[in-house]
């Protein structure tokens, strides 16, 4: 049985801190041009280098991100990964591995650049998140 059912799977995003704020049309939005994603422990959801494709939100398990073999974070739920490379163009610069099982929400590139049309929040957040990051990496 899937840990988040295809009905009203945007009340459940409402939960995670990354959607919170976003009104119901918002996220019904990303749900209809989300796909849902189970990754079994040791799958390769991003491959450092690699052109990327997806935008990927985690909703259960934990992941590893690895730049140059070594681990540098941690992330579980209501995390997110591959903006940066949807964003700028550039190949991925991190390697993403399941920690445990994942379940996690997909979205590709058209439909990533739609929903930053679309949605006029997740810019601010997506530039929030991304400032977070810089400021965890200084430390």
């Amino acid at each position: 049985m899937s840990l988040l059912g295809r009905k009203h799977s945007y009340d459940k995003l409402a939960d995670l801190p990354f959607f919170s704020g976003w009104t119901k049309d918002e996220l019904g939005a990303v749900d209809r041009v989300a796909e849902w994603v189970d990754y079994p422990p040791a799958a390769e959801l991003i491959k450092q280098g690699a052109t990327g494709y997806e935008f990927i939100v985690i909703l259960a398990g934990e992941v590893d991100v690895i730049v140059d073999d070594h681990v540098i974070a941690v992330l579980g739920p209501g995390d997110h990964v591959g903006e940066m490379a949807l964003l700028d163009g550039q190949p991925r610069n991190a390697s993403v591995v399941a920690k445990t099982p994942v379940r996690a929400l997909l979205v590709g590139a058209r439909e990533f650049r739609a929903l930053v049309d679309q949605v006029p929040s997740l810019d601010r957040k997506l530039l929030i998140s991304l400032t977070q990051r810089l400021r965890d990496n200084r430390r």
